[in-house]
């Protein structure tokens, strides 16, 4: 056992030394006396199994070092010694697996971490373990493909959700925190939309859904409303209307039909009313009125 003291007499380093008096198994301290580390060295360096503490006192490592650098499996603690991180670390900085916890212990992130920001593929966790999100992820916001769930306390088994989740709120494509692409939207467990998406969006091509499930519309959107070809129907499932939408409503070109699927109405519309050139048609499918309309009132 050799010691390495500062000039004022304090150790820096307390432990083995090998031939060539390069440090291998010892302690190094902090100018104030206390134990600055406590492990494993090489060449004079930090590396393989060791602990680092502040200068109270207080543990901040216990893992794995390379160079004077924390490489390798670790954990790293708050000044009061919770559990702040645990995982892999690559010079220093949380790199490939690990759980990164809240300050008072619960878990907050599991998954893959590039540059000490959640990077791959992961889950993210309210508190009490409720899990907000599960999927991929760059720079730390959500990006490429995932799942968001509702916060509900009150979780149930099902082949769909197990006892630590929420009930599913998206599922599909991410970019910067936001829905983006291709995605699937539900409000208490039941499919609400399922489209393409910008910015959180409904925009694109997409579908919205009656709460029994069937087809309400399928069509084009634009920021969240009906705009270009759709087609609209009723909750059994029959089509009501097939053509132009604008502002979430029937404007222009379009078809309207009754119950048995006969054609009711084809010609121009305008804020949902038959407006312009059009036909309307009997049961039979003969043609009624044929000419002009106003606000769904028959011209001539």
């Amino acid at each position: 056992m050799m010691k390495e003291s500062y000039e004022d007499d304090t150790f820096c380093y307390e432990g083995q030394w090998k031939n060539d008096m390069s440090r291998e198994q010892g302690k190094s301290y902090h100018n104030n006396g206390t134990i600055e580390y406590d492990g494993q060295w090489e060449k004079d360096m930090v590396n393989g199994q060791g602990k680092y503490y502040n200068k109270d006192g207080d543990i901040e490592y216990d893992g794995y070092w390379k160079n004077n650098m924390k490489n390798g499996i670790g954990k790293m603690y708050e000044g009061d010694g919770t559990l702040r991180y645990e995982g892999q670390l690559k010079n220093n900085m949380f790199c490939g697996q690990g759980k990164y916890y809240r300050r008072y212990g619960t878990l907050l992130y599991e998954g893959q971490f590039k540059n000490d920001m959640f990077c791959g593929q992961g889950k993210y966790y309210r508190r009490y373990g409720i899990i907000l999100y599960e999927g991929q992820w760059r720079n730390n916001m959500r990006n490429g493909i995932g799942k968001s769930y509702y916060k509900n306390n009150n979780v149930y088994h099902s082949h769909n959700f197990n006892l630590n989740n929420g009930i599913l709120e998206y599922e599909g494509q991410w970019k910067n925190d936001m829905f983006n692409g291709l995605g699937k939207y539900y409000e208490d467990g039941t499919i609400l939309y399922d489209g393409q998406w910008r910015n959180n969006l409904s925009h694109g091509q997409g579908k919205i859904y009656y709460i029994d499930g069937t087809i309400e519309y399928e069509g084009q959107w634009e920021n969240n409303i009906k705009n270009g070809q759709g087609k609209y129907y009723r909750q059994d499932g029959t089509l009501l209307y097939k053509g132009k939408f604008e502002n979430d409503m029937k404007n222009g070109q379009g078809k309207s039909y009754r119950k048995d699927g006969i054609l009711l109405y084809e010609g121009q519309w305008r804020n949902n009313l038959h407006h312009g050139q059009g036909k309307y048609y009997r049961q039979d499918g003969s043609v009624q009125y044929q000419g002009q309309w106003i606000n769904d009132v028959f011209k001539g």
